[in-house]
């Protein structure tokens, strides 16, 4: 169940109370569409946020690699209409190192949290309880001596086969756990203006998990 605080205006928000420690690995440049709340829940009030952070878990081959780690990330909010997710909001960052350092595998080792300013989107992000939002996160990172994995925010993180009474043998390829969750099929190198719920697959592993995400209105920078 997400957790919030405050009334009319919440202070904080996260979409579980923790990530779980099983990371699905990302698709390089791939983006990954799904249901901002993993539960169904809304924000208790209108939320500033001023910074949004998702968690992901590195695990280098070699911990005392001297090389370059960089990486980049396009995000884009949407409110939802019928089967069309439209853009209300977007940012882009990179992280990582420029210059090649044996403690560059270190610093990027384990669980990590991947932090936004409100600065970066194209206006301060405001969530109000009244919608339902979704995001759509890309990453790009330019190393293959790391996997880059997102961490879990739920325990529901397989596909259903079907709906009930619909004919075909049982799998996971049919039925995401919430609609308009998945992979984004189209290829792109900008946030999409648009995304049709006919463009986004739920089926496999990465098209069936939640991305751990949290919101924060009273931390500049987290």
């Amino acid at each position: 169940m997400p957790y919030f605080e405050g009334l009319a205006t919440a202070k904080h928000w996260r979409s579980s109370p923790g990530p779980i420690n099983a990371g699905q690995a990302t698709i390089q440049g791939s983006f990954v569409v799904f249901p901002l709340d993993a539960d169904g829940d809304p924000m208790a009030g209108s939320l500033l946020a001023k910074t949004l952070a998702w968690a992901m878990s590195y695990n280098w081959t070699n911990t005392s690699v001297s090389q370059i780690f960089s990486s980049t990330y396009r995000i884009g909010i949407y409110t939802r209409s019928i089967s069309t997710l439209n853009l209300i909001n977007s940012a882009s960052g990179f992280f990582g190192a420029t210059a090649a350092a044996t403690g560059n595998s270190g610093s990027f080792q384990g669980h990590r949290f991947i932090t936004v300013n409100s600065s970066q989107f194209s206006v301060a992000p405001i969530f109000s309880p009244d919608q339902r939002y979704f995001l759509a996160i890309q990453l790009l990172t330019h190393i293959t001596t790391t996997a880059m994995s997102w961490m879990n925010a739920a325990s529901f993180a397989t596909a259903f086969s079907r709906r009930m009474y619909t004919a075909g043998a049982p799998n996971a390829t049919h039925q995401p756990y919430a609609p308009i969750r998945g992979l984004f099929n189209a290829t792109t190198t900008a946030v999409p203006t648009t995304i049709q719920a006919s463009q986004v697959s739920g089926s496999g592993t990465n098209g069936s998990f939640f991305p751990w995400v949290r919101l924060d209105e009273d931390l500049d920078n987290y």
